[in-house]
């Protein structure tokens, strides 16, 4: 579950793996059928984030992003990068089962910019946003704001 919007089928518990060190993996069983999406929360910014279609595409990862159920001010639907990631055509429950697997490469390049600027917003209001760089020019996303 990302903790915004459900994004995952109903009855599912949320699930988080606990930090690794390099070397160490975490594994975990997807049992209920349907779609699952899962995400980074640190690394939403840049579009770190899966699905899993377990038997059929169905369930709430089903429906396109920001849409079903409706987000309030306790949820949103993934934003940032992340809902640029899972908006692509190639992300979608049925072109998974259908494809077997998807990749990073078969994800269209406007789908993968950073976006520094929730989803929703931007595509509303349009407005650019100025993110502060690093004494060493590395951009700052953490501590983005508007100007």
């Amino acid at each position: 579950m990302f903790g915004y919007t459900r994004r995952v089928p109903d009855g599912v518990s949320p699930y988080s793996s606990p930090s690794l060190s390099i070397g160490e993996y975490w594994l975990y069983t997807f049992e209920a059928e349907g779609a699952h999406n899962s995400m980074c929360a640190p690394h939403e910014l840049f579009g770190m984030v899966g699905s899993i279609v377990v038997g059929s595409a169905s369930g709430p990862a089903a429906n396109p992003v920001g849409e079903s159920p409706v987000p309030s001010e306790q949820s949103r639907p993934p934003e940032i990068t992340a809902g640029l990631v899972l908006s692509d055509p190639a992300m979608e429950p049925e072109s998974i089962v259908e494809a077997g697997s998807v990749s990073w490469s078969d994800l269209a390049p406007e789908s993968k910019r950073p976006l520094l600027t929730p989803v929703q917003e931007w595509v509303q209001s349009r407005v650019p946003v100025r993110v502060p760089e690093t004494p060493s020019g590395l951009l700052a996303a953490p501590g983005f704001r508007r100007w």
